[in-house]
């Protein structure tokens, strides 16, 4: 108890804290700006010009300097995605040979920038509020009730997971245990994570009785939607008219040859 109180309180931390800032991406209504983003995002997708794409990811960059938003830690965890990126883009690149065509480069590239402007727009979007009030909107935005509540719990359960993974990691390594290549190291690990796995579907059937206890029905109850004024929404309109603008230049309808 006194451990899952304790992880609890780490999640509290962690999605409720906040950088006190006064900037315009940060008093930007909930509900105006995941409209915004999720617009820009989709739209984005639509592009195939490298200039045009790095146009895109260049005004997501500039919108976190000029929101206050810290650029470090931003940065960080957009490169957490490159390893990633680079596995996807190998084959991409040589799957046809060892000299890729420039159709294919290309192709790739548009492919990079298109996954980073996404999760650097969502990273944003989740820096600039807290978890409750990003719930909060999902739900004031009328989505179904189920999917904010499976968002919600696997949200939480990521949490829960790497505090898992750190205990696990820390006690194996209090046993002196070392990472190497040796197979009776592969059934020790195997071990592990067949009593993760055990534990972590006795813990998933404790939470649905608990919850069908409460009577909890799928819905989350949400608060009262917060205001939306003019700002907001001119805000909003602002981002996904300088989208449509970049589909335009990317189709050559303004600025052809651009």
């Amino acid at each position: 108890m006194r451990q899952q109180a304790l992880q609890s309180n780490k999640w509290e931390y962690a999605t409720c804290k906040q950088h006190h800032n006064d900037s315009w991406l940060y008093r930007w209504e909930p509900r105006t700006k995941i409209v915004a983003a999720v617009s820009y995002i989709i739209l984005t997708l639509s592009l195939s010009s490298i200039s045009t794409l790095l146009v895109a990811f260049s005004l997501v960059l500039f919108s976190t300097v000029a929101g206050k938003v810290p650029l470090k830690p931003t940065v960080k965890k957009i490169s957490w995605l490159l390893p990633f990126l680079v596995l996807m883009a190998i084959p991409l690149l040589f799957g046809n040979g060892l000299q890729p065509t420039t159709e294919q480069y290309q192709f790739t590239g548009a492919l990079l920038l298109k996954a980073l402007t996404s999760a650097a727009v969502m990273i944003i979007l989740l820096s600039t509020q807290s978890i409750s009030s990003f719930f909060q909107a999902l739900g004031n935005l009328k989505l179904p009730p189920y999917m904010t509540a499976i968002l919600f719990l696997t949200f939480r359960y990521v949490f829960l997971f790497r505090d898992a993974i750190r205990d696990v990691e820390k006690a194996l390594r209090s046993r002196n245990f070392k990472f190497k290549n040796n197979p009776r190291k592969y059934n020790t690990l195997g071990e592990v994570l067949g009593g993760m796995f055990v534990g972590a579907f006795d813990r998933s059937e404790t939470l649905h009785r608990a919850m069908e206890a409460r009577g909890f029905d799928g819905t989350l109850r949400m608060g009262p939607a917060k205001t939306i004024n003019i700002k907001d929404l001119l805000l909003a309109t602002i981002v996904i008219f300088i989208a449509i603008l970049l589909i335009l230049i990317d189709r050559g309808v303004l600025f052809y040859g651009y």
